[in-house]
């Protein structure tokens, strides 16, 4: 998998899941489908923190010409979180060793660990797919 830097991100059908960077040099750390993106700035992610305070999931493609949906697989909602683009989850399992953790695996095979129970991804994940039908059928 190829890494690239970026000043400026977009998400596309491609983004996986948007992380916050650990690095200070960078805002954040896109996984797409075929890379990482070491990101400086992003308007979406600029979006994503108006939006998280309002509904923790979100629709990202005005137009639903992609189907975009994004979710927090958190329970408190931070800009400082993980977003998620549902489309790409193939599966989500609890980690044994430490149960206040999961595993997402993507389409691509890639897998991501996250500091959120298994339970509460299921649940988001849910209330994620109550939102697409919500925006798609609108």
């Amino acid at each position: 998998m190829s890494s690239v830097l970026s000043m400026h991100y977009r998400v596309t059908g491609k983004t996986m899941a948007m992380i916050p960077s650990a690095l200070r040099s960078f805002q954040m750390t896109a996984y797409e489908t075929d890379r990482l993106v070491y990101v400086k700035k992003s308007q979406s992610l600029t979006l994503i923190k108006y939006a998280c305070m309002k509904w923790r999931s979100l629709p990202l493609d005005k137009h639903g010409q992609e189907n975009i949906y994004a979710f927090q697989p958190h329970a408190l909602p931070t800009a400082e979180s993980v977003w998620i683009f549902s489309k790409h989850v193939k599966s989500v399992k609890p980690m044994k060793q430490i149960p206040t953790h999961s595993l997402i695996t993507f389409h691509n095979d890639q897998i991501l660990k996250v500091d959120v129970p298994y339970r509460d991804i299921l649940y988001r994940m849910q209330r994620n797919s109550f939102y697409i039908a919500l925006f798609t059928f609108d």
